[in-house]
């Protein structure tokens, strides 16, 4: 993609406002995108090129892996939410030092690569939901979230937390 008229944002934090549909349902979503450029200063009507710089051993992005596995949907997320506040086109691009070729996804693979925020939000709104990955590396201390997550809704919380209390009663014989 090009894009003539540069603005460059650095370290962008998503408005806090930023919403998008995950089940049907509209959800908050906050992150820090690392780089991009646009068309114009508002974004209202933008062409963005969002690029994502990564240092592992990430796989070059796949609509159809990100759907099915969720590899690098966190890519797919930012350029959602760049077309949620007002881009009307764009792309996102993860860049590997030493790559040959940096990896990109269109808006128009959103469709397919977003595939799996239904069944996400399905996760999130019920409170059923699981980390696959260690939560500690030799790199880390004490607790941390990982660097992508999302909190579960406070009724859903309260609700599962009464769920909780009413299955431990059971199991002792009603006593608390």
């Amino acid at each position: 993609m090009e894009i003539e008229g540069l603005y460059i944002h650095s370290e962008y934090k998503l408005p806090s406002d930023c919403q998008l549909l995950f089940g049907g349902r509209s959800l908050r979503v906050s992150g820090r995108i690392d780089l991009f450029a646009s068309d114009r200063m508002d974004l209202s009507g933008a062409k963005v090129l969002v690029c994502d710089f990564k240092t592992g051993k990430d796989a070059p992005l796949s609509p159809k892996r990100m759907a099915s596995s969720g590899d690098s949907l966190q890519l797919g997320i930012y350029l959602e939410a760049m077309r949620s506040l007002g881009a009307v086109d764009g792309d996102v691009r993860m860049v590997k030092a030493g790559a040959a070729v940096d990896s990109s996804l269109s808006m128009a693979d959103l469709e397919t690569a977003l595939g799996s925020l239904d069944k996400v939000g399905r996760h999130i709104f019920s409170g059923c939901y699981g980390q696959l990955t260690p939560d500690r590396t030799a790199y880390t201390w004490g607790f941390e979230l990982p660097l992508a997550c999302v909190l579960i809704p406070a009724d859903i919380r309260k609700q599962k937390y009464e769920k909780m209390l009413l299955e431990m009663d059971e199991a002792k014989g009603g006593i608390r």
